[in-house]
């Protein structure tokens, strides 16, 4: 009787599958678990490795942690002090507020209008800070890749001023090569031009562009 039970039990244990929930024994066959097909042999090699059962819910983690993650660490740092679509920028070189608009496009009076109406104007070029709005430039495009800020002439190829009245020298190291060069001698507006890694170029005030809206706190 005893060898009896023993087969039924040790019958009952051959059927029976390590789960990862317990790390024990289930009399319950574990059901299968479906893999999308295109991380399917990353799976497989990740789950062979030291930690077998695990492998799959840990990639999946990590994946879903990528995607949260990355983002905000590309992203500027909001702040209660600034409007709800604005940025806080604040170094020794300045404290003020700004966003980048790239979803609609603007000539640069038409730019200018939208910032001024929101208590600002267009972010104006400075050496101290051209580097970071650079930086950033082509993480904030849309379907406007180029962008509108501060600066104006009306003397094309020269006498550039800010929109605070400020002289923008021609041999500022942020203009690009070769710019401005008032080419067709309509070029009166200054933007960042991807072409020119964002660097300053001249183009005409009447193109449809994003644009750059600064305003202070």
């Amino acid at each position: 009787m005893k060898f009896q039970i023993f087969l039924v039990a040790l019958g009952l244990l051959s059927d029976c599958r390590i789960t990862s929930f317990t790390r024990g024994v289930s009399i319950f066959p574990a059901p299968p678990v479906p893999v999308p097909v295109r991380i399917a042999p990353l799976v497989s090699q990740w789950q062979s490795a030291s930690y077998p059962g695990y492998g799959s819910a840990f990639l999946i983690f990590a994946l879903a942690t990528l995607v949260v993650i990355l983002p905000i660490l590309h992203r500027p740092t909001s702040s209660p002090g600034c409007p709800s679509t604005y940025y806080l920028y604040s170094t020794t070189c300045g404290r003020f507020c700004y966003r980048y608009e790239s979803s609609e496009c603007k000539s640069w009076t038409s730019a200018r209008t939208t910032c001024r109406a929101e208590g600002g104007d267009l972010l104006v070029p400075s050496e101290c800070f051209y580097q970071f709005f650079k930086d950033h430039a082509r993480q904030n495009e849309g379907s406007c890749s180029n962008f509108w800020i501060g600066g104006s002439t009306t003397t094309p190829g020269s006498n550039y001023t800010s929109v605070r009245g400020d002289l923008i020298s021609n041999s500022v190291p942020l203009w690009a090569s070769g710019q401005p060069d008032a080419f067709g001698g309509t070029e009166s507006c200054i933007e960042m031009f991807s072409s020119f890694n964002y660097l300053m170029n001249d183009a005409e005030c009447s193109n449809s562009k994003g644009f750059i809206c600064q305003l202070f706190v």
